[in-house]
């Protein structure tokens, strides 16, 4: 609907995975649309979510931001959070959080659920990126391997795939809270978070804070899934 009232030229390309050569293949792909837009009179930005891209470290610049948002706020309510829920996709979300909040020196743990890679792959993504991102903004923050949590437990059959799990959470949270979650990222975090709640991950005495990255727009394209 937004593409249509936007008149956006929207292209799908038939691909199984969203790493390694999938991400190759969309990232040569948008070059040749670039080019294509360049030769008209355009002068197209291409948004990538891999290194060394600019725009794969300024939008995790922007979560740099969102970290000291988070902590002065808690600072200003005396709030002590013991752990930082959010979805992990591309890692850049994840990795500005991890810079800023180690940089400013936050006391909570941050834990993504990942909605499409392994946790091995998605930490090295996020400890990658946490480098680029320190190095552009001279922050001088590192992290091993080791300090990065992503638990992957919670993308049922694939990217984009919303499990019965995650849509039962994006009902749960729109009935008692009146948010929205989507059925890619923030709605498979939320059930993530539920199950870790269910199964003893957190002491009942923990300050929890899950972070909505957006997406509600998606709710719509998803209507069939949702509405069984």
């Amino acid at each position: 609907l937004l593409h249509n009232i936007l008149d956006s030229d929207v292209e799908i390309l038939d691909i199984t995975d969203v790493g390694g050569e999938a991400t190759e293949v969309v990232s040569a792909r948008m070059d040749r649309v670039a080019d294509d837009l360049r030769a008209r009179g355009y002068k197209p930005f291409i948004v990538r979510s891999t290194l060394p891209d600019i725009s794969t470290i300024l939008a995790s610049v922007g979560w740099v931001n969102a970290a000291d948002e988070l902590i002065t706020q808690l600072k200003a309510q005396n709030i002590d959070a013991q752990y930082v829920i959010l979805a992990m996709g591309s890692g850049m979300t994840q990795a500005g959080f991890v810079s800023g909040s180690k940089y400013l020196g936050a006391n909570y743990n941050v834990i993504g659920i990942s909605a499409s890679l392994s946790t091995d792959a998605a930490v090295a993504k996020v400890v990658e990126k946490v480098g680029a991102v320190s190095d552009f903004l001279g922050l001088g923050v590192k992290v091993m391997l080791g300090e990065v949590e992503i638990n992957d437990s919670y993308i049922g059959e694939g990217y984009g795939i919303p499990t019965k799990e995650c849509i039962d959470a994006i009902r749960l949270v729109a009935q008692t809270e009146g948010i929205f979650l989507d059925p890619v990222y923030t709605g498979k975090a939320m059930a993530g978070l539920i199950d870790l709640v269910k199964k003893g991950r957190f002491k009942s005495t923990d300050t929890i804070i899950f972070i909505h990255t957006g997406g509600i727009p998606a709710l719509f394209a998803y209507n069939i899934e949702i509405s069984r």
